[in-house]
């Protein structure tokens, strides 16, 4: 799947994915792969705030959910 109109969707309905510079990289029956790529993600110390993490991991499980992508 592309991600391109999902990305644009979720960039829509959810601001702060806009600002995080939300990518879907990958998505497919078995997993997701995503990335936040605004250097505002990241600290002093070249790693990602834990808030950045924690907005992303939630995004995508959003978004599996929604894709129905997440089913047992």
């Amino acid at each position: 799947m592309n991600g391109s109109p999902l990305e644009q969707r979720i960039r829509e309905g959810i601001p702060i994915a806009a600002q995080m510079v939300f990518r879907v990289q990958s998505l497919t029956d078995v997993g997701i792969t995503v990335a936040g790529e605004s250097d505002e993600n990241h600290n002093g110390h070249g790693t990602a705030f834990a808030g950045s993490l924690y907005a992303i991991a939630t995004l995508s499980a959003c978004l599996r959910g929604r894709t129905g992508n997440g089913k047992r």
